[in-house]
């Protein structure tokens, strides 16, 4: 169980993480998605993992989580590629799993791994 300072310090890394992430997006030009997006997904992985470990199901709602970012990945490419006049870059699209698995890693106690 976490205490409250390590529940805040893990969450503003969580967030942190996912807004160096968005900040990077919006700055190369990526206006759909930035610097809340990424940071809030973050977070949701953060949270996602805090609550299944204090519920005792981590596994699954972890599982869940990933498969709604993926699920999130695929509309945002797909509804990109609809208006766009060529194929769009993908690269946006799998940022999204990834800011959502560092939540989970800093949720889960790997804070240098996640920032690494």
């Amino acid at each position: 169980m976490l205490d409250f300072a390590s529940f805040v310090s893990s969450a503003l890394l969580a967030l942190a993480l996912g807004a160096l992430i968005g900040l990077e997006r919006e700055r190369t030009g990526s206006v759909a998605v930035g610097l809340r997006t990424f940071a809030l997904l973050s977070f949701l992985g953060f949270i996602a993992t805090v609550i299944g470990n204090a519920v005792g199901f981590a596994p699954l709602v972890i599982w869940i989580g990933f498969l709604g970012s993926l699920v999130i990945a695929f509309l945002y490419y797909y509804f990109r590629s609809l208006h766009a006049a060529e194929l769009a870059g993908i690269t946006t699209a799998l940022v999204f799993p990834l800011s959502y698995l560092l939540g989970v890693l800093v949720g889960l106690n790997y804070r240098i791994e996640a920032v690494t």
